[in-house]
């Protein structure tokens, strides 16, 4: 089982024990709460990318990027690279980033108080990460779709939100806490 923690959105595969003996299951994990993968998989399915959008919104207390791009991941997990691009193309990644970017601004200039202003910053950073993710899968669902330009296109956008966000540099406790996992 691989999970982070509870504020980390991962998705897990259960074992037995934890699951009431199914095997297999995964689950989607974001702000200390969980849910199944397949029931967000059965409206997918269905064709229904809204409703499964609002059901993990809704269940893991996502913005409207966040969702999104963990059901884009799905959708390329399953090899689904037509409706991962379809999900991809529904976010507005410049916006989201632009959202992202004063919280990590503030946090940055503040090294004081950090119990306080640390869970935001982290939730931030899971924020970012998701964003770049979902740039990255869009790429690669182009790539496998035969979509080569369009791909190598999501790629510059991949360096170009990087440069963004971390236009002062990396922050040395993001760093810290990088290190700290390896």
């Amino acid at each position: 089982m691989y999970r982070e923690d509870d504020d980390d959105v991962v998705e897990q595969a259960g074992n037995g024990n934890e699951n009431g003996g199914e095997l297999g299951v995964r689950e989607f994990c974001a702000n200390g709460l969980s849910m199944k993968t397949n029931l967000v998989e059965a409206k997918l399915d269905e064709g229904n990318i809204q409703e499964a959008e609002s059901s993990l919104r809704e269940g893991l207390s996502l913005n409207f990027e966040e969702a999104r791009a963990l059901l884009g991941r799905l959708e390329y997990q399953r090899c689904n690279f037509e409706s991962a691009l379809r999900v991809f193309e529904g976010i507005d990644i410049q916006s989201a980033i632009q959202r992202l970017q004063p919280s990590l601004g503030e946090k940055r200039s503040s090294k004081k108080g950090r119990s306080s202003n640390e869970s935001v910053y982290t939730g931030s950073q899971h924020a970012v990460s998701l964003m770049l993710e979902a740039i990255y899968l869009k790429a690669k669902s182009l790539q496998k779709l035969g979509r080569v330009n369009e791909s190598a296109q999501e790629c510059k956008t991949v360096l170009d939100v990087v440069e963004k966000i971390f236009q002062y540099g990396i922050p040395d406790d993001v760093v810290d806490n990088k290190l700290q996992d390896t």
